[in-house]
C-alpha cells in the first residue's frame, strides 16, 4: 500500500470518529463513549413493536439526495468553473468555495425546514426560546456535506460514505430530535430557573396516539438557569407503537402531514405555569409531487466572508438577531457532528 493511500485512510478514519454525535446516537462506534441518553419511562398501554418490513417505517433507510453529490462533485470538478462577482475589484471565488457556499445555504434551509420554536415569556422583559429540530435524513446529509467540505476530505467515494452514514443512523430505529433551550438576553435580565417536564413531552399523531419518547439526554430534565448558556439534548421517539394488539406506524406519511410534539407546562421558579406548548414541523405534503431538483446557488455575493462557514458551540441568544437562522444552522452542525 502506498504511503499516500495509507495516510488518506488514516485521515478518513479520524474524520469518521470526529462525527461524534452520530456515533453517540448509534452507540456503535468505538471511538466514542456509550450514549448518555436515558431510558424514558415505559407507558404500559403503548409498547414498541416490529412491523414487516421494518424498512417501511425507518425514514433513515433511504438513499442520498441528488443535491448532496452535485455539490460535492462541483467542489472537485475537473471542468473549470468561475464565479464572477458584480464588483470587478473583488477576486472571483474558486469553485470549491462556491461549493462550500452552496452546501452552507442548503444547511440553513434544511435547519429552518425541520425546526419549530416556542417563545415563552418569563416576565415583562425576559423570554426563553425552546426550539425542537427533527434530525431528518435531509438535515443529516446537509450537515455531513458541510463537514466533508470543511475538512477537505474525502475527495472521492463521497456517495458511498454518505450512504454509510445514513445506514448507521438507521440502525438506531428511532426518530431523533434535538431540543434547544435558549435564554433570550434582554437589557435588564432577571434571573429565573425553569424546569421542563421531559417525561411528559409526547409525540401526537393523526390517530390520536400519544407516543412518549424512548430515550432522552438527562441534562434536559435538570433545572435550567436563564443566566447561563443554552441547554440542549436529544429526544428519541419510536417508529412504531403497539396498541390494541395492532402494530401502529407512528408517522405514517399517508396520514401524518405534520410532526406534532407537545409539552403540558413548564415550571418557572418552581411554579407550574399551566400553559401547554406544542411544536409543529411539516412532515409530508398532501399531494405527492414528482421530486424535482431545486436550484443550487454556487455564487457567493460580493465580499461574502467564507470564514463564517464553520460549526458553532452555542445557539444564537437574541430573539431578533439578524443572522439568527444562519447561526442556528451552525449550532445544529456542531451538535450533530460533535467535533468539539
Amino acid at each position: 500500500m502506498s504511503r499516500g493511500l495509507s495516510l488518506f485512510k488514516k485521515r478518513l478514519s479520524i474524520f469518521l470518529c470526529g462525527f461524534q454525535a452520530l456515533a453517540v446516537m448509534l452507540g456503535s462506534v468505538g471511538c466514542v463513549p456509550p450514549s448518555l441518553m436515558t431510558q424514558a419511562p415505559v407507558v404500559a398501554a403503548l409498547e414498541a413493536c416490529t412491523p414487516v418490513p421494518l424498512e417501511t417505517v425507518n425514514v433513515y433507510r433511504t438513499i442520498p439526495q441528488p443535491w448532496a453529490n452535485i455539490i460535492f462533485e462541483y467542489a472537485y470538478s475537473t471542468t473549470p468553473v468561475t464565479s464572477i462577482p458584480l464588483d470587478p475589484s473583488i477576486p472571483a471565488f474558486t469553485q470549491f468555495q462556491g461549493a462550500q457556499y452552496a452546501a452552507f445555504q442548503k444547511l440553513i434551509t434544511e435547519t429552518q425546514r425541520w425546526s419549530d420554536t416556542e417563545t415563552i415569556t418569563l416576565d415583562g422583559a425576559n423570554k426563553v426560546r425552546i426550539t425542537l429540530t427533527f434530525v431528518s435524513p435531509q438535515l443529516l446529509q446537509a450537515v455531513y456535506l458541510n463537514q466533508v467540505l470543511k475538512d477537505g476530505y474525502p475527495t472521492s467515494g463521497f456517495p458511498e460514505q454518505l450512504q454509510n452514514m445514513l445506514n448507521n443512523v438507521a440502525t438506531r430505529d428511532e426518530l431523533l430530535f434535538l431540543l434547544t433551550v435558549s435564554p433570550a438576553n434582554s437589557i435588564n435580565p432577571i434571573r429565573h430557573t425553569i424546569e421542563l417536564p421531559i417525561d411528559e413531552i409526547i409525540l401526537n399523531n393523526s390517530e390520536n396516539l400519544q407516543v412518549p419518547h424512548s430515550h432522552d439526554d438527562h441534562n434536559l430534565a435538570q433545572s435550567i438557569d436563564t443566566a447561563s448558556d443554552a441547554v440542549f439534548g436529544y429526544l428519541a421517539f419510536p417508529f412504531t407503537q403497539s396498541t390494541n394488539g395492532e402494530c401502529k406506524w407512528v408517522l405514517n406519511p399517508k396520514f401524518n402531514t405534520n410532526i406534532v410534539v407537545t409539552m403540558p407546562y413548564i415550571k418557572v421558579d418552581g411554579t407550574k405555569n399551566n400553559t401547554s406548548y406544542s411544536w409543529t414541523i411539516p412532515y409530508t405534503s398532501l399531494i405527492n409531487q414528482v421530486i424535482t431538483l431545486e436550484a443550487l446557488n454556487f455564487n457567493p455575493p460580493p465580499g461574502y466572508n467564507l470564514s463564517i462557514i464553520t460549526p458553532s458551540s452555542l445557539p444564537p441568544s437574541g430573539l431578533n438577531q439578524p443572522n439568527y437562522e444562519q447561526d442556528f444552522a451552525k449550532f445544529i452542525w456542531k451538535q450533530i457532528t460533535g467535533s468539539y
